[in-house]
């Protein structure tokens, strides 16, 4: 009967048929005069499947772990799912009617996309003890036939192992960084015809160059660093067929022209594009090699001595 009362909108209703099946109706009612007295003219649909489908997927919602907030037209908290009384700490009747920017600190918020309809973005969820709960929103927005806004669906993803991770990441990106700017040991990255794509400090100190930028910024290859550039073809042919070379001996030419001898670790891997580039690393082992061609020549004398006496 209440129905009846209530305005064109209506309401839905659960019937029996006469066979003892259980059916889902919308019930509109419009109130008229009949034969002189009140009364109403009542419209039944029949909503079942209507019905069943939504159960269906608010059992879906139920079950996610993810947090799930219904808006109405007014922005304000309707319905809610457990994940997302889990999350906030807090109770459906402290939930229901809650604007919704009233969810989250409006300062941490950061934006990813938005348009129309549907808007995503990060911000720090509000906590029942005050607490904030890194989180990312996805709102869409709900229409009715006429194009007019009914209502919002909004879900809540919990990111704090997320943003642990990254944590990590950035850390670990800052010690490779620091490392590979430190380092004594020459470390470069090539494409197989011999551009420079990333050179270290100590790659380019090894050669005799200023700094990083003025060796990327050279129009000659890292082919005309070598003394001999068949050195380099056979190293390439090597690499190819093996994917590794270790302890490989090379003459390079230094800036000034000046010979340096370096050994040399070079591996065949790929960039981000999948096309295959060199990555090595070489330490300078100039002073040895002078210390042993030194060497060499004492021994040449004092046999050249020897012989003579």
């Amino acid at each position: 009967i209440g129905c009846l009362l209530r305005p064109p909108a209506g309401c839905t209703i659960r019937i029996t048929d006469k066979a003892g099946r259980t059916h889902w109706a919308s019930l509109r009612s419009e109130p008229l005069a009949w034969q002189g007295r009140p009364a109403a003219l009542c419209l039944l649909r029949d909503v079942t499947a209507l019905r069943l489908t939504e159960e269906k997927y608010r059992r879906v919602v139920d079950a996610t772990s993810e947090g799930f907030a219904l808006l109405g037209p007014d922005m304000r908290v309707a319905e809610m799912n457990p994940a997302l009384l889990f999350m906030t700490g807090r109770s459906p009747v402290e939930l229901v009617g809650t604007p919704f920017d009233h969810l989250y600190d409006l300062e941490s918020v950061e934006f990813y996309s938005a348009s129309r309809d549907h808007m995503s973005f990060e911000a720090s969820l509000i906590v029942r003890d005050g607490g904030r709960l890194p989180t990312l929103f996805q709102r869409s927005t709900l229409r009715d036939p006429d194009g007019e806004v009914a209502g919002h669906l909004v879900f809540l993803t919990d990111i704090t192992e997320l943003k642990a991770t990254q944590a990590e990441l950035r850390k670990a990106e800052h010690r490779y960084r620091s490392m590979y700017r430190n380092a004594v040991q020459g470390m470069f990255q090539a494409e197989l015809d011999g551009k420079l794509l990333r050179v270290n400090p100590a790659y380019a100190r090894i050669l005799g160059y200023d700094s990083t930028e003025e060796m990327l910024s050279l129009k000659a290859s890292s082919v005309g660093l070598y003394f001999d550039p068949a050195e380099r073809l056979r190293m390439l042919k090597a690499l190819k067929r093996r994917g590794i070379l270790a302890n490989f001996e090379v003459k390079l030419r230094r800036k000034d022209g000046q010979p340096v001898w370096a050994l040399a670790n070079y591996r065949l891997t790929q960039d981000d594009r999948g096309q295959k580039i060199i990555e090595g690393i070489l330490v300078d082992h100039t002073q040895r090699r002078r210390l042993e061609e030194a060497l060499r020549r004492g021994r040449e004398r004092f046999r050249g001595l020897s012989m003579r006496d």
